[in-house]
C-alpha cells in the first residue's frame, strides 16, 4: 500500500465515514483491514481510532496497513469479539459494517450500555435492515441520519444512530407517520426522498410483479399457489405504498 496516497473505499464505506461525525476517538468494529479506520483518521474527523476484529488473520492485515501508511500511533488493533475489547466510555463513536443485521443486533444486546454512552455510531447492514431499525426504536435509540448506496449490483442502506430515549426511540412516531414502510425501507431515507431508495423500490416492484405473474399461470396446487400470492401481494402493496410517499 503506498503512504503518499489518500486511503481509497468503496463507494459504500465513503457513505459510512460520511454519517460517522466527528471526535476524539472512534471504534471500527469488524476493521477487516483497517481502511475505514484509516480513513476517518486521514480525513481527520477523528483523531484516534481503534481498530477492532475478532479474527488474527485481518488483524494482522490491518496492523501492516497502518504502520506503512504511518498511523501506529493513532490507531490501535485490538483482538475483539463484536464491542467486548470495548472498554467503557473510550470513544465517542462506532462504526460496525460489513455483517448481518442480526450479528448486530446481538452485537449491541451483548454491550449495550456502551453503544448508550456513545455519542453516535453507525451502522450498515447486509441484511435485515427493517429488524435493526425495530430493535433500535425499541431499545430507545434514534435513527438520526440513513442514507442508501447501490454498488456491485447491490443496494445497501446505513443509519446513524444516537442514544436519545427522551425524545427518539420508543416515543419516535414511527408507525404512526409512514406506517410499516418506516421500518421496512428507513423513515429518513423517505423523507429525504433518496433517489437510491426509490430506485430500490422502483426494482422490488419490476422483481415482484414478474413473480406474481409467473405464479398466476403456474401449474401448482392451488392453496400453495394462493398462500404464496397472497404473501408477494403483500410486499408489493409496501413498496408501492413506499413508491407513493417518495413520488408526492
Amino acid at each position: 500500500m503506498n503512504s503518499n496516497t489518500e486511503i481509497k473505499l468503496s463507494a459504500r464505506m465513503y457513505a459510512v465515514i460520511g454519517l460517522a461525525g466527528n471526535g476524539l476517538c472512534i471504534a471500527d468494529i469488524g476493521c477487516d483491514h483497517a481502511l475505514v479506520s484509516m480513513a476517518v483518521v486521514e480525513r481527520g474527523l477523528y483523531d484516534r481510532a481503534l481498530a477492532m476484529d475478532l479474527r488474527e488473520g485481518p488483524l494482522s492485515a490491518a496492523k501492516k496497513n497502518i504502520l506503512e501508511r504511518g498511523f501506529a500511533d493513532r490507531i490501535e488493533c485490538r483482538l475483539s469479539d463484536g464491542a467486548d475489547g470495548l472498554k467503557e466510555k473510550e470513544c465517542d463513536a462506532a462504526i460496525v459494517a460489513g455483517m448481518g443485521g442480526h450479528l448486530m443486533i446481538s452485537i449491541i444486546e451483548k454491550n449495550i450500555g456502551k453503544f448508550k454512552d456513545l455519542d453516535r455510531f453507525v451502522l450498515q447492514p447486509q441484511s435485515d435492515a427493517e429488524a435493526v431499525r425495530r430493535f433500535l426504536i425499541a431499545e430507545g435509540f434514534c435513527i438520526v441520519d440513513e442514507d442508501m448506496v447501490f454498488e456491485d449490483g447491490k443496494y445497501y442502506p446505513m443509519m446513524a444512530v444516537e442514544y436519545r430515549p427522551e425524545a427518539c426511540g420508543a416515543h419516535e412516531t414511527y408507525p404512526e407517520v409512514y406506517g410499516d414502510v418506516a421500518y421496512i425501507f428507513g423513515k429518513r431515507l423517505i423523507e429525504k426522498k433518496h433517489p437510491v431508495l426509490q430506485a430500490y423500490l422502483e426494482y422490488r416492484e419490476g422483481i415482484l410483479s414478474g413473480v406474481i405473474a409467473e405464479i398466476e399461470q403456474a401449474d401448482m396446487e392451488a392453496e400453495r399457489k394462493n398462500a404464496r400470492l397472497y404473501e408477494l401481494n403483500q410486499e408489493l402493496e409496501l413498496v408501492r405504498r413506499g413508491l407513493c410517499i417518495l413520488r408526492n
